[in-house]
């Protein structure tokens, strides 16, 4: 090879990418006793915390939100446990983290409502959205 002819280099990257936007959900491949273990731990940790931030919200309309903002934040959690047979791989960005902060974020919505349901639907939906991130594969900023 000569000075002026281009080198190919792999990507290496490309495999991780691939390992870490795995999809991992109960309706695919993959889903283990570990996940629905994780799953359940974190529903519940996440009754702990929305519960906490909503103490102030009575009504049914509130348990019911809480009971849907807990299980998918149980769901997200378990999402990072890699599929059965392959090895762990974190994000290595802000944007394979974007469902956790989306969490958080749902939670502030309970935290800033006087008592009307109006901050419910936004909670929910950036929930759902963490959820959808999670299981459809777009881990990162570039999907």
């Amino acid at each position: 090879m000569g000075y002026h002819e281009a080198v190919p280099i792999p990507d290496q990257r490309e495999a991780v990418d691939n390992a870490c936007a795995l999809t991992v959900a109960p309706w695919l491949p993959g889903w283990t006793w570990r996940h629905g273990l994780l799953t359940a731990l974190g529903a519940v940790l996440g009754w702990l915390f929305y519960s906490g931030l909503a103490v102030n919200l009575p009504g049914l309309g509130w348990t019911v939100v809480v009971l849907i903002l807990s299980a998918t934040a149980g769901r997200v959690v378990a999402s990072y446990l890699p599929r059965e047979g392959t090895r762990l791989a974190l994000p290595r960005d802000v944007c394979g983290y974007a469902p956790i902060l989306m969490l958080l974020v749902a939670g502030w919505f309970l935290t800033i409502s006087t008592g009307s349901l109006w901050s419910a639907p936004p909670a929910v939906l950036i929930a759902g959205l963490a959820v959808l991130r999670r299981t459809a594969g777009s881990s990162t900023c570039s999907v």
